[in-house]
């Protein structure tokens, strides 16, 4: 399920790259689905971990990722960008400190340094995001395929990383 979730998310970043000049007029859209998708397998993944592993913070990031997906359905044209921008800026912050903290769980499973210095990139993204959202606004098709892409791929490395771990 982890590989699953991580090669859609990665996929969804890339269709930012490819179509930059429609991606305000489609980001919502795209990171509505991606959110959702996330926010899900965070919940499922949750349920199905072992309960030594489990981690109320994914369970935490899976809600808000399902009800920030639920907010912007519900925005209007007018508040959509900026509130998208602040609601992904704490996602990504979420995110990024339950990667640094995952990582440490990690340590000395191949990939666990990649997860660390995706953390690190979320928690960066998401102070750019709440301190500039205006600013943001202008390259956020970018920073978004990036954001997706190294959830992607984290989310991927983590997949076959959890296979290595011992049953408790």
């Amino acid at each position: 399920m982890t590989i699953i979730a991580g090669v859609l998310l990665a996929l969804l970043g890339v269709l930012f790259f490819i179509f930059p000049l429609n991606t305000m007029l489609f980001t919502d859209i795209f990171i509505i689905i991606g959110l959702l998708v996330y926010g899900v397998y965070l919940i499922i993944s949750f349920v199905g971990t072992p309960s030594g592993y489990r981690d109320g913070w994914q369970l935490a990031m899976g809600i808000v990722l399902v009800v920030c997906a639920i907010m912007i359905l519900a925005s209007n044209a007018a508040n959509i960008i900026v509130s998208f921008a602040v609601m992904l800026g704490i996602v990504a912050m979420m995110v990024g400190i339950n990667q640094i903290i995952g990582s440490a769980y990690l340590k000395g499973t191949p990939g666990a340094g990649f997860i660390l210095f995706s953390g690190i990139i979320n928690v960066l993204l998401a102070l750019f995001l709440i301190v500039a959202p205006f600013g943001a606004t202008a390259a956020i098709g970018i920073i978004e395929g990036v954001y997706l892409c190294f959830a992607g791929v984290a989310l991927i490395i983590e997949g076959f990383a959890k296979r290595q771990l011992p049953s408790i």
